[in-house]
């Protein structure tokens, strides 16, 4: 039951809740859709020091990307360039649904196109 009710949201969302993005890893871009999303993580410097991220998460299908996402993967999104987090103690992505098969990826702004 939750498999199937997975699924259908996975569907509403990829139909309805996705905008155009460039997935970008070495030489290798692909154009694909993703959700908008946002996380907040707390962790602490080398010092010890506690630090609060926010992250512009972009939730894709799984099937989309080549493997899992990587750090220094790169999103091109609405004008700006965002890289798959390199940061210690903040996970690179999470599993999104019961069915494992779409990633909510956590990125930094780094530019712009």
């Amino acid at each position: 039951m939750f498999a199937q009710a997975s699924t259908w949201l996975e569907l509403i969302r990829s139909e309805n809740m996705t905008q155009a993005i460039l997935y970008t890893r070495g030489d290798i871009q692909t154009s694909i859709n993703a959700s908008l999303g946002r996380s907040v993580f707390s962790t602490e410097d080398a010092q010890g020091i506690a630090l609060t991220v926010q992250t512009q998460d972009f939730i894709v299908a799984a099937s989309d990307i080549n493997g899992k996402p990587q750090r220094k993967d790169k999103i091109q999104y609405n004008g700006s360039i965002y890289e798959v987090l390199d940061q210690v103690g903040i996970p690179v992505y999470r599993i999104n649904n019961y069915n494992a098969d779409t990633y909510r990826i956590h990125t930094k702004k780094v530019g712009e196109v």
